[in-house]
């Protein structure tokens, strides 16, 4: 599709085009990256969590509004380091369904392409334009 042009007119459409296209398969592209990661994503976020409370966490039990957010931040920044290299593969995989032309591409093939140093090279683009 041309920039500008809507792609699909609603959830129906969007459904018939990509079984079309793709196949019925073609709806669960980029499903097994996501379902391996959401998992992991959430115990890591809780073991985070939780380490980071019993370290912050005063003798009487009292644990300020101020180190409240450093177990909050500490959680979700290991979160997105750990996972980050997942989300790149799902939507990796997610663009590869939509392109008409080239070869398709499974996760391992993505995660060959762009090689470790690669998985992260969005994640530090991220930090630095922020």
């Amino acid at each position: 599709s041309l920039a500008g042009e809507i792609m699909y007119r609603n959830s129906f459409h969007c459904f018939a085009k990509v079984v079309r296209g793709e196949g019925f398969f073609g709806l669960y592209r980029g499903l097994l990256p996501q379902l391996m990661g959401v998992s992991p994503e959430k115990a890591i976020k809780l073991a985070a969590n939780f380490t980071m409370r019993d370290l912050l966490t005063s003798k009487d039990g009292n644990l300020p509004l101020w180190k409240e957010c450093i177990v909050g931040g500490s959680g979700g920044a290991c979160q997105v380091i750990f996972t980050n290299p997942l989300e790149i593969v799902k939507i990796r995989l997610q663009v590869a369904g939509e392109m008409t032309e080239g070869t398709r591409t499974g996760a391992v093939g993505v995660i060959r392409e762009l090689g470790f140093s690669g998985l992260y090279k969005v994640y530090t683009d991220h930090i630095h334009s922020s």
